[in-house]
């Protein structure tokens, strides 16, 4: 609705119920060293889970003329419970995985509430001479209460003592962020800088065993992007940027999960974000509705958060989450988006580049690379009623990780 000539105010919001039930089977061989024997497994895992989410958004837009010279703020209150029961049973089997008797069953209870506070304001200013500002302020709360409860029974139908029957645990984060870019041209060269300052607060409370993990982190992100256009109306683009992704909450919860008899699942509450800084050089060739480009590329990333699996001497897969010092990759990538028909558009890309993972994770020196390439394929037929249909291709050849 408008507020005044030159105001505009948005309300939107929604809720609903989620349901979800699922059930897997699975058959398993293993094979036991030094020995030849084989064993015959057969687990049935039954999952239900069920919860209310709600979403409200509002949003207020102050133009100050009609040349894009505007404030907009928005704040966004997202909320989520969920419960979540599973059932495991494992079974050994015959070779004809006929069930024979069972010798493990795990029953996981999983409750969660979640509520997260999102506020923007972004002011963009043009100016007479082409160029533009753009400044801004980001604030993101999250708070995150989980209860996790686990029983589990063996062969001789015996409860099993673990560390983890109960846990609960709250993650609360408070991000803040202010930001400003500014973009002009000189000719036929575009370019636009920017740099956004941004605090990090972290609290990882073990209600269970009274332990609080805690980051306080102030971390730049600068930006620069360039562009040549050609009279021919190819373009040559460079840029650098650095970006972050930050831990979920799985991969922070300190306290051990059963996944099954023989896997164990650890978050690291000292788990720390990570940090990619990319530098891009593209060229661009249009012609009619479709486009070729060629990219070189190089990424750093530091803190690299990887998964690290470890075998204890009872052959149990313990997997937990740690940084590493950083991975690198460099390397090519080949674009053709086609407008083959006025209801056929396909797009293909490639790229093969030199993957390096290095740093030092349960005390031992990693250093792995591989040669790696992947390709993607999309296929868009436009149909009649402003129908579509989209067809997706992917591959990702093997790339190096921190234990291989």
């Amino acid at each position: 609705m408008n507020v005044g000539e030159m105001g505009t105010l948005s309300l939107q919001g929604t809720i609903g119920k989620r349901k979800n039930n699922a059930f897997t089977q699975t058959n398993s061989v293993f094979g036991y060293i030094p020995t030849s024997e084989e064993y015959y497994e057969t687990s049935e895992n039954t999952s239900k889970d069920e919860g209310l989410q709600f979403n409200a958004l509002a949003t207020y837009i102050r133009n100050f003329d009609l040349n894009g010279h505007k404030l907009e703020t928005g704040l966004q209150i997202m909320g989520s419970n969920n419960e979540g029961i599973t059932d495991l049973t494992e079974y050994k089997s015959d070779n004809d995985w006929n069930l024979i008797y069972p010798v493990y069953t795990q029953s996981n209870i999983e409750n969660n509430d979640n509520i997260r506070i999102r506020f923007n304001a972004d002011y963009t200013k043009p100016f007479k001479d082409g160029g533009k500002l753009e400044a801004g302020y980001l604030a993101r709360i999250e708070d995150s209460d989980s209860h996790f409860e686990l029983n589990t029974i063996d062969e001789e139908g015996l409860n099993i003592e673990t560390d983890s029957t109960l846990n609960d645990l709250n993650i609360f984060r408070n991000i803040q962020a202010v930001y400003g870019v500014y973009s002009n041209t000189i000719g036929y060269l575009g370019y636009q800088v920017g740099l956004r300052t941004e605090y990090t607060g972290r609290d990882v409370n073990q209600i269970t065993t009274d332990q609080k993990y805690e980051i306080d982190r102030i971390d730049l992100f600068p930006s620069l992007h360039l562009s040549y256009k050609f009279a021919s109306g190819d373009q040559l683009q460079a840029s650098y940027s650095r970006r972050v992704n930050r831990p979920r909450d799985r991969q922070l919860n300190p306290f051990p999960q059963y996944m099954d008899s023989r896997n164990i699942r650890m978050g690291n509450p000292f788990l720390e974000p990570e940090f990619i800084d990319s530098y891009e050089l593209n060229y661009m060739h249009q012609f009619f509705m479709s486009f070729i480009s060629a990219e070189a590329f190089f990424r750093k990333t530091n803190n690299v958060m990887t998964m690290v699996q470890n075998i204890t001497d009872d052959g149990t897969i313990v997997s937990t989450f740690d940084n590493l010092n950083n991975d690198e990759s460099y390397g090519v990538e080949a674009m053709a988006s086609l407008q083959l028909f006025e209801w056929w558009r396909f797009t293909l890309s490639t790229s093969i580049y030199r993957y390096t993972i290095s740093g030092e994770t349960s005390g031992e020196y990693v250093d792995n690379s591989s040669l790696s390439w992947n390709g993607r394929l999309m296929s868009m037929f436009t149909l009649p009623w402003n129908m579509r249909i989209q067809l997706n291709g992917i591959y990702n050849s093997e790339k190096a990780s921190a234990q291989g």
